[in-house]
């Protein structure tokens, strides 16, 4: 089983990402995830975490899913979107 984590940008799709929290987790037992404050904040949740993920998802605009896509690259890991910007 591969384990998965969930980078939320909280300020993408103005600000209505509850919903998605919700259903998450009501599916998902405990689930690993942030609601980002920063670049910083995401980068170091990614550190923190890169071990024990096989699955980064980026919930969030451009801006949340290219800081997330630059910690990742050349790696194993995969980075599933889901898009939630602005535009």
């Amino acid at each position: 089983m591969q384990n998965v984590t969930f980078i939320i940008n909280p300020f993408s799709a103005k600000k209505n990402y509850q919903p998605f929290l919700d259903s998450l987790k009501s599916k998902v037992e405990n689930p690993i995830y942030i609601i980002s404050k920063s670049i910083e904040d995401t980068e170091n949740f990614i550190k923190e975490n890169y071990d024990k993920t096989d699955i980064f998802i980026a919930i969030g605009g451009d801006g949340t899913i290219s800081t997330v896509a630059k910690n990742l690259i050349n790696s194993e890991k995969i980075l599933g979107i889901f898009p939630a910007g602005s535009g």
